[in-house]
């Protein structure tokens, strides 16, 4: 992908979190209730967008932010997958990151 390419994708993931960051933030269902399904949803969109950030951003790709987005991904969607264990995933993830990185 070309620069200039990047940077549009980069610019309309930018737009599209914006919108969903605020649509979050307006968004008052208190946990428990049906709408907070809804909430949790635009969290995981959120999320999702940051993942892409995390994967086009720069010209090398930030394996801490990788693994940040990665984490939060499945942890929210955990909640809607329960059965796929995608919370055990996410935390394999930071514990073999940690791992690795302490013996560096």
């Amino acid at each position: 992908m070309q620069p200039e390419e990047k940077q549009a994708v980069l610019d309309l993931v930018a737009e599209a979190h914006s919108r969903v960051e605020q649509a979050y933030l307006e968004n008052l269902a208190a946990k428990g209730t049906p709408a907070y399904a809804q909430k949790r949803r635009l969290l995981l969109a959120d999320l999702s967008l940051h993942l892409v950030q995390a994967a086009l951003k720069g010209d090398e790709l930030s394996t801490k932010h990788l693994q940040r987005s990665l984490f939060s991904v499945l942890t929210i969607s955990d909640e809607f997958i329960p059965e796929a264990g995608l919370k055990e995933t996410a935390l394999r993830l930071v514990n073999e990151a940690e791992t690795n990185t302490a013996g560096t």
